[in-house]
């Protein structure tokens, strides 16, 4: 029985399921080293200092930085399923090489690859869920599998504290890394009883498939008048997409609307990197050498409160849920952009200041940082 027999509704919460482990995933492997980077098993174990911790830390970006740039240009040609199911291949022997790490070396090169898997995975998995997902709930529907991303950082943080609080053994740190092939399984087992999207199957000539997955995602017969309005509009949009098709060269003739073009481009490019470097992805790596370090608070309470920290960025991330679709897109990211940069910066001058004050002020500050 195809997809498990479940159709409308019940297929849409399934697909959601889906991506939401795919996405917990990501949450645990930016929160996997993070919570035992510091830890007292690990440090013995690999004595890194502060470059060989940036080091590790950077070779899984390194990692997912190249999967992401492969599958965005090579993806295409494979149907989106195929990619993330693919994808769990070198994800599970990059786990396996983190788990079974006795040096530096086969480390680093455990996280690359797992990288080069994640890099895939979040570079396909967002454009499966909204190919087969309703329009009107696709902002909710990829805010609910943001909020699982944190979920996946919760699930790390609160597994490294309760394992560093009973055992002080390389056991700890194995474990932790085992959580992202665990997430891994589920995931492929999932998307191995999903449906594939049918603006793919679409694009490569296959309406019959995509007229029983449209069927199945309305709940309606193959033939009924709605799938086959969508099946149309789906094919002109297809249609559209490769009259319109140009080369990267193309940016740079002069044109009428090149320059709009470019400038879209830039815009989005630049908003990325920014992202990138305002340290929202940083704190998942560093959260526990923050507090010790810059804060000063003790190991134990410092892996205590990047725990407590992955609740409240779980709570505030429901408020998305329903912002996204009525504050609008664009003032939502210019009013949140703008609360972290002031908050980022009254934290840096507290942590600067140095004093047992301060630094609870700072501890404020990266808990305002994170909603």
């Amino acid at each position: 029985m195809p997809y498990l027999g479940l159709r409308g509704t019940k297929l849409l919460v399934a697909i959601s399921a889906t991506a939401g482990v795919g996405f917990c995933l990501f949450g645990i492997d930016n929160a996997a080293l993070g919570g035992v980077i510091s830890s007292g098993p690990f440090e013995r174990k690999y004595n890194l200092d502060p470059t060989g911790q940036g080091a590790i830390t950077g070779s899984y970006e390194i990692g997912c930085f190249f999967g992401a740039l492969a599958f965005a240009i090579f993806g295409e040609r494979f149907s989106r399923r195929i990619v993330l199911l693919f994808c769990c291949i070198p994800l599970m022997v990059g786990t396996v090489l983190q788990v079974a790490s006795y040096g530096t070396a086969q480390l680093a090169v455990g996280r690359v690859i797992a990288g080069l898997a994640m890099g895939g995975i979040t570079t396909t998995l967002p454009i499966w869920q909204n190919e087969t997902s309703p329009a009107h709930l696709r902002g909710t529907l990829v805010c609910a599998s943001l909020s699982m991303l944190i979920v996946g950082q919760l699930i790390a943080y609160w597994t490294a504290y309760g394992l560093l609080d009973r055992y002080d053994t390389d056991f700890t740190w194995r474990l932790m890394f085992s959580l992202q092939g665990m997430a891994g399984i589920i995931m492929a087992g999932l998307l191995w009883v999903m449906p594939e999207s049918p603006r793919w199957l679409l694009s490569h000539s296959q309406p019959e498939a995509a007229r029983r997955v449209l069927s199945a995602l309305l709940d309606l017969p193959t033939d009924a008048a709605k799938v086959s309005q969508q099946i149309n509009e789906i094919s002109k949009a297809n249609e559209l997409e490769r009259e319109s098709a140009k080369g990267w060269s193309d940016l740079l003739r002069k044109g009428d609307d090149q320059g709009e073009k470019r400038r879209m481009l830039t815009v989005s490019h630049v908003v990325l990197v920014c992202q990138a470097f305002s340290g929202s992805t940083i704190l998942s790596y560093y959260l526990t050498t923050i507090f010790q370090d810059a804060v000063g608070l003790t190991p134990h309470i410092s892996t205590l409160l990047s725990g407590y920290l992955q609740i409240w960025f779980l709570i505030a991330s429901f408020a998305t849920w329903w912002l996204i679709e009525h504050a609008g897109r664009r003032n939502l990211f210019l009013i949140t952009a703008f609360g972290m940069a002031v908050v980022m910066f009254i934290m840096g001058g507290l942590i600067k200041v140095g004093s047992k004050g301060a630094g609870i002020g700072a501890t404020v500050m990266v808990f305002l940082y994170q909603a």
